[in-house]
This record gives C-alpha cells, sequence and structure tokens, in this order.
C-alpha cells in the first residue's frame, strides 16, 4: 500500500493514511529501508499486536515501540514519546498508566543497564514496583525513590514515611549498592529488625541508630 512507486529491493508497505495494523504491515509515510521490518505510523494505533508504532522512521538495530497517544499496558510494549535505542527494554510513558504487570514507567528515557520502575504519578502497591514522588502503603516489597535508581543494586528509597510491617529500605536518598539497607529519617517502632538512621549505612556493618 503507498501513495508512491516501491523500489525492488525490499517489500515495503507505505501509506499516508491511517490504516489498522491486522497484519504483518509496514506503515509509515516515507520509504522504509529494506535493512529491517519497521511499523510506522502517524496517528494512534491500539497496540493488539507486536507491532512497532513511531512518528520517525526506526532504525534496523532493534525492536521499538513508540507512540505519542497514551496508551494502555496490557502487553509487552515499549512506549515512548522518542525513539528508543535499540539497547535494552524501555518502558518509556509520559501519561498516568496502571501498573497491572511488568511495566517500567517514566517520565524520561531509561538507560539500558538496570530495570527502572519510575513515575511521578501515584501508583497502587500491588506489585513489585519502583515508585516515585507519591506515597505508598508498606503492604509489599516496594522501591520508592524521586530519582532514577542505579542498576548496580536494588534500592529502595523514599521521601515519605513508611511503616514498619516490612523490610523496608527508606532514606530521602540513593542507597549504595553495598548492602541491604534500611534508612530513614523517621522514628520507627521496635517491633522488628530495623535499622534506622539519618546517614547512609556502610556495607561494613550492620547499624542500628535511632
Amino acid at each position: 500500500v503507498s501513495q508512491s512507486p516501491l523500489s525492488p529491493a525490499g517489500l515495503y508497505w507505505v501509506s499516508q493514511s491511517p490504516l489498522s495494523l491486522t497484519g504483518p504491515y509496514r506503515v509509515s509515510q516515507s520509504p522504509l529501508s529494506p535493512a529491517g521490518l519497521y511499523w510506522v505510523s502517524q496517528s494512534p494505533l491500539s497496540l493488539t499486536g507486536p507491532y512497532r508504532v513511531s512518528q520517525s522512521p526506526l532504525s534496523p538495530a532493534g525492536l521499538y515501540w513508540v507512540s505519542q497517544s497514551p496508551l494502555s499496558l496490557t502487553g509487552p510494549y515499549r512506549v515512548s514519546q522518542s525513539p528508543l535505542s535499540p539497547a535494552g527494554l524501555y518502558w518509556v510513558s509520559q501519561s498516568p498508566l496502571s501498573l497491572t504487570g511488568p511495566y517500567r514507567v517514566s517520565q524520561s528515557p531509561l538507560s539500558p543497564a538496570g530495570l527502572y520502575w519510575v513515575s511521578q504519578s501515584p501508583l497502587s502497591p500491588t506489585g513489585p514496583y519502583r515508585v516515585s514522588q507519591s506515597l505508598l502503603s508498606p503492604a509489599g516489597p516496594y522501591r520508592v525513590s524521586q530519582s532514577l535508581l542505579s542498576p548496580a543494586g536494588l534500592h529502595r528509597v523514599s521521601q515519605s514515611l513508611l511503616s514498619p510491617a516490612g523490610p523496608y529500605r527508606v532514606s530521602q536518598s540513593l542507597l549504595s549498592p553495598a548492602g541491604p539497607y534500611r534508612v530513614s529519617q523517621s522514628l520507627l517502632s521496635p517491633a522488628g529488625p530495623y535499622r534506622v538512621s539519618q546517614t547512609l549505612l556502610s556495607s561494613a556493618g550492620l547499624y542500628q541508630v535511632s
């Protein structure tokens, strides 16, 4: 499908009109190179299948899921307002998304060095999420921060008060990846094995400071 002749070097699906992606189509407003399989469209498309969607041509180096419209994350989608690099699997969105599955959510592109869960919207804490800038209930193993987490370790960081009902790492600053630290600027009840301090804990020993 195209408004222009197709070159014999590859199989091109080119169109300037919104097309439903119910089959193996390559859709774009510009000719696609034969080096890879491209899914390109300038219209909001529902991501019900293995589609690559973008407002710009995608490079053949990786699988890209790109869209500028709010998409429901019911499958393994990569969603962003900018092209994603082929170095890693990115889940990027600028709209509030429900975290009912293994999603990576952020307002900025994530680096391929680690798995990041980042969001500036209140998220329900029903799964293993890394959530930022919102209050989380202490019902599960949460990673909480207002900034991106480093890929060197598992960090739970938060500027909000957490109840001592579980093994939380709580701090107003990033924790080093050398050990399992629980750090907080708030007083925790002595009902469990808590490490409480206003400073980062070193990896050399177990500190209980309150």
